[in-house]
Formats: structure tokens, C-alpha cells, sequence
């Protein structure tokens, strides 16, 4: 699968759902204290979450955004807490703000590898290339656009 048809699977197919071994329970409330595992589901973000999300991966270097970026460990660690907010906000969907436990759940339950993994299934989402495509598409088809 080209990277392209994976950007179009990505916004266009169904959510993706991580489910999350809880290690540490310390920052959940209360209600959710007692579960295996939390799920966050990743789907298709609109422009005003891509928006909010853009303000926190501004801060993370391009080369960290690329699907399938190979990056040191000591690079991508430096971007611990951008990268589980990026993929927070675009996980909760909504401009308002997400739970406020779930960065520490992410840092704290997940490894480094496994949240860079999280951290580039966000970004793949929000490719721009995919948004010109879109752009280009969403012109051809408008009837309001279509000549005789």
C-alpha cells in the first residue's frame, strides 16, 4: 500500500482503535480505576481539531511528523508530553480539552516506542498533502463548480 492510499485509509475507513494496558492506575478517576485497559479511538479529525493539534506538533520537528521516520530514541524523548497531547487532542476529537489525565496515562503506560508509534498514526492523519488532495477532489465534484 503507497503511503497516499494509507492517508486516504486513514481519514476515510474506519477509526482506529488503540486499546491500552493499564500499569499504572494512579492518574485515572476513580470509575475507571478498576479496568484492564483504556481505549482511545483515533478517527478521521476535523479542521478545528486539526487546528488545536496543529499548535501542540508545531512544537515537534518535521522529521518526527513522517510516517515512517526512522528517530533516536534521544531525539523522540524530547517530545514525550508534545506527542501524547498531539495525539490526545486528535484521540478526544473535540476543540475542548480532554480529560486531564490522559497525557500522564499515555507517558506513564506506554513505552517510548510504543508512543512515538501513537504519536505518527496521529500525524499520519494529519498529512497536508491529503488536505490539497482533498481540495483538489471536493472542487472537481462540487456542482456548483462543474461546467458544460
Amino acid at each position: 500500500m503507497t503511503a497516499q492510499e494509507k492517508i486516504l485509509e486513514a481519514f476515510y475507513e474506519k477509526p482506529t482503535v488503540f486499546k491500552i494496558s493499564v500499569s499504572d492506575n494512579s492518574m485515572l478517576p476513580d470509575d475507571l480505576k478498576d479496568n484492564n485497559e483504556i481505549e482511545f479511538v483515533l478517527k478521521p479529525p476535523v479542521l478545528s481539531v486539526l487546528s488545536k493539534a496543529g499548535l501542540t506538533m508545531a512544537k515537534i520537528p518535521d522529521d518526527l511528523k513522517q510516517p515512517g521516520s526512522i528517530v533516536s530514541f534521544e531525539k523522540a524523548s524530547k517530545y514525550i508530553i508534545e506527542m501524547a497531547t498531539a495525539f490526545s487532542i486528535l484521540a478526544y476529537g473535540k476543540t475542548s480539552d480532554f480529560p486531564n489525565w490522559w497525557v500522564d496515562f499515555l507517558i506513564h503506560n506506554v513505552t517510548p516506542k510504543e508512543l512515538f508509534q501513537l504519536f505518527s498514526e496521529a500525524a499520519l492523519k494529519t498529512q497536508s498533502s491529503f488536505f490539497l488532495k482533498s481540495i483538489q477532489i471536493a472542487e472537481a465534484i462540487n456542482p456548483m463548480t462543474l461546467k458544460s
